[in-house]
C-alpha cells in the first residue's frame, strides 16, 4: 500500500513537471525574439567593441586610465558629480513626498503630475533651458539689471553649479514619484498604533517609517546616481569643455577625435562596471516591494491642509515656489525665447525662428533643412515605437510565467542596456558593423536600433507592472474554457495591459524623439534629428533664436505625451 501510494506520489509529481514545462516551452519564442535583439544589437557589439580597445592595448588601457592623472581627475569628478546629484535630488525630494502624502491641498493630483515632465524631455532641452535661465543674456540675469538695477551677474553656465542644477531638474521627478509611491503604501496604523503608545511624531518616523522607505530611497539613489554617472548633453553644453569632462564626454572624444581605441575601450569599460553594478543593485532593490514610478498608485487621503501646522503651510509654499521655478522655469525661458527677436533685452515678439524651422531652406551647417531635421526626427520615434513596444511586450509576458530561479537572470541579461549609455551603446555599434555589415551603419536603421534598445528596459518595466498587474484565475478561467495559449493573450491578456502598452508606446516615442548621445554617434548629414541641429547651433553660436524653437517643439511634444501618458496612468490604476 505505501508503496503504492509513493508511485502515485512519484506519478504525481512528474505530471506536475511536465505541465509546468508544457507551460514554459510555449513561451520560448517570444522570449527568444527578445533575447535575440539584445544579443545582436547590444551584447555581441558591446563585447566587440571592448575586446577590440583590449586587443590593441591590452589592460595598458585601463592601467592608463586608472593611473594616469588626468584620467583619475575624469573619473573622480564623474563619480563626484553623481554623487552630489543624488543626493540633493532626494534631500529636496523627501521633504515634498511627505507633505503630499501628509496633507491634501488643492492642485495636489496636478503638482505630482507636473513634476513628471522633466522625466519625458530630453537632457539637451535641460541644457537649453539653463542656458534661457543663467545665461548671460537669460532671464534670472535681466532681471537683476533691468528689474533690481544690480551690477551683479550670477554666473552658472560653465561652472559645476549649473551641471547638479540640470541634475537636480531632471530627475528631481524620479526620486519624487519612486519615494512617494512608497510613502503612500505605508500602513497608517502602524503610525497611529506608536502614537497612542506614547512614540513621538520624530520617533515614529525613525523606528516605523524611515525603515520602510529606506529600500525606496536607496532605490531611487541608485536610479538618479546611474542616470547622472552616464551624463552626456548636459557636460557637453554647460560644462566648460577642460574642467568638467565626464566619462562619457571623455569616451566621445577620444573615439571621434583621438581614434584612440584602447582608452576608448578602458573608458567605456570603468562606466559599464560601474552602471551594471548600480543596474543590478536597483534591480534588486526596486523587485522587493514591486516600484512603479511611470502608472501612478492609488493615493490615501491625507489631512486636511487648513489643519496643518503654520510651519507645514510655509514649508510647503515654499516647495511649490522652488519646484515651479526648478521644473517650470527653463520651460517657460525657453518658450519665451522662441519668441523674442534678441536675446537680451528689448526686443518684440515674433514668430521668425519658426518659420526658419519650419519654412527655412537646405542648411549647410546642419547637413539638411530644419523641417526635415523634425521629420527625421518624427520618423525614428514611430519606428523606434514599432521595434520596442512587441519586444517589450513580447518579454515581459514570456517572463511573467519563468520560473524565480530562471526569471531574475534572464530579466538582467535583458535589462543590460539600461547599464550602458546611449554614447558607448552607439559607439559599440559603429565598431561592430563597420566591421561585420558596413551598410548597416551607414543607414537611418542603425539609429531607429540604437533607439530601440535605450527605450526598451523602460518599456520592459512598464508592461512588467501591467502583466503583474492581472490574475493568474482571470488567464487560468480562459483556458479551461478551452482558450489556447495565444487566443488567451490575445482576448483577455493583451486588452487588460492595454494602457500599459500605450504607456510604453509614448514613452519610446519621447525617448527616441529626445535621444542626443546615441544619434551623435551613428547619424550622418541626411539624417540629422532636431537634437543634433539645436546641438550644432547653440555650440557654434550660430543660430540661438533657432534652437529656442527647435527646443520649444520637443517640450511641446513631450506635453502631449506627459498628458497622454498621466491619463494613462490614472486608467491603469483602475
Amino acid at each position: 500500500m505505501d508503496r503504492n501510494v509513493a508511485g502515485d506520489n512519484v506519478m504525481n509529481r512528474g505530471l506536475s513537471r511536465l505541465r509546468n514545462a508544457g507551460r514554459i516551452l510555449h513561451f520560448i519564442p517570444p522570449l527568444a525574439l527578445s533575447l535575440i535583439f539584445i544579443t545582436f544589437f547590444a551584447i555581441l557589439p558591446l563585447l566587440y567593441f571592448l575586446g577590440t580597445g583590449f586587443s590593441e592595448g591590452g589592460f595598458e588601457g585601463i592601467g592608463n586610465v586608472i593611473s594616469g592623472p588626468f584620467y583619475r581627475k575624469v573619473i573622480l569628478f564623474t563619480v563626484a558629480q553623481a554623487v552630489l546629484s543624488f543626493a540633493l535630488t532626494i534631500l529636496l525630494s523627501l521633504p515634498m513626498a511627505y507633505l503630499m502624502v501628509k496633507y491634501d491641498f488643492p492642485g495636489k493630483r496636478a503638482l505630482l503630475s507636473l513634476t513628471t515632465v522633466p522625466f519625458i524631455l530630453p537632457p539637451l532641452v535641460v541644457a537649453v533651458g539653463f542656458y534661457s535661465l543663467f545665461g548671460t543674456k537669460g532671464y534670472v540675469n535681466l532681471f537683476l539689471h533691468e528689474i533690481l538695477g544690480l551690477e551683479y551677474s550670477l554666473n552658472l553656465l560653465y561652472t559645476w553649479k549649473a551641471i547638479i542644477l540640470a541634475h537636480v531638474f531632471y530627475n528631481f521627478s524620479i526620486a519624487l514619484r519612486i519615494i512617494h509611491s512608497r510613502w503612500s503604501q505605508i500602513d497608517e496604523e502602524q503610525i497611529l498604533v506608536a502614537r497612542s503608545l506614547g512614540a513621538k511624531p520624530r520617533m515614529a518616523f525613525l523606528k516605523i517609517t524611515l525603515p520602510q522607505l529606506i529600500p525606496a530611497i536607496a532605490s531611487a539613489s541608485l536610479l538618479v546616481f546611474i542616470f547622472c554617472f552616464m551624463t552626456f548633453a548636459v557636460v557637453l553644453i554647460l560644462g566648460d569643455g577642460v574642467r568638467y569632462i565626464t566619462l562619457e564626454v571623455a569616451l566621445y572624444r577620444k573615439f571621434f577625435f583621438d581614434f584612440d581605441f584602447s582608452t576608448g575601450s578602458a573608458l567605456a569599460a570603468v562606466e559599464v562596471a560601474v552602471v551594471l553594478l548600480g543596474t543590478y543593485l536597483y534591480l534588486r532593490l526596486s523587485s522587493r516591494w514591486g516600484e512603479n514610478i511611470i502608472m501612478s498608485v492609488e493615493e490615501r487621503r491625507g489631512g486636511r491642509w487648513r489643519e496643518a501646522p503654520i510651519s507645514h503651510r510655509v514649508l510647503l509654499l515654499a516647495y511649490l515656489v522652488a519646484s515651479l521655478f526648478l521644473v517650470v522655469g527653463p520651460l517657460v525661458g525657453v518658450i519665451l525665447k522662441s519668441f523674442q527677436s534678441e536675446l537680451g533685452a528689448g526686443g518684440y515678439l515674433t514668430l521668425r525662428w519658426y518659420k526658419r524651422i519650419l519654412f527655412g531652406g537646405y542648411s549647410s551647417f546642419i547637413g539638411v533643412s530644419p523641417f526635415q531635421t523634425i521629420i527625421n526626427s518624427l520618423v525614428f520615434a514611430f519606428l523606434t515605437v514599432l521595434i520596442t513596444v512587441p519586444v517589450a511586450t513580447a518579454s515581459a509576458y514570456a517572463l511573467r510565467s519563468l520560473p524565480g530561479r530562471f526569471r531574475a537572470p534572464v530579466e538582467l541579461y535583458l535589462m543590460v542596456p539600461l547599464g550602458v549609455s546611449g554614447v558607448v551603446l552607439a559607439i559599440s555599434m559603429r565598431v561592430f558593423y563597420l566591421n561585420f555589415y558596413k551598410p548597416l551603419t551607414y543607414s537611418p536603421y542603425i539609429i531607429v536600433l540604437a533607439h530601440s534598445l535605450i527605450a526598451y528596459p523602460l518599456s520592459l518595466r512598464i508592461l512588467s507592472t501591467g502583466f503583474a498587474s492581472i490574475e493568474k484565475s482571470i488567464v487560468e478561467a480562459s483556458r479551461s474554457l478551452g482558450a489556447t495559449p495565444f487566443k488567451s493573450f490575445l482576448y483577455v491578456v493583451l486588452p487588460l495591459v492595454k494602457p500599459y502598452i500605450i504607456v510604453s508606446a509614448l514613452f519610446s516615442f519621447a525617448i527616441s524623439l529626445g535621444d542626443f548621445g546615441a544619434t551623435l554617434v551613428l547619424y550622418t548629414p541626411e539624417y540629422t534629428t532636431m537634437p543634433i541641429a539645436i546641438y550644432r547651433f547653440i555650440s557654434a553660436g550660430r543660430d540661438f533664436g533657432s534652437s529656442y524653437a527647435f527646443s520649444a517643439l520637443l517640450i511641446l511634444l513631450g506635453f502631449v505625451c506627459f498628458y497622454a501618458i498621466d491619463r494613462l496612468s490614472k486608467l491603469g490604476r483602475k
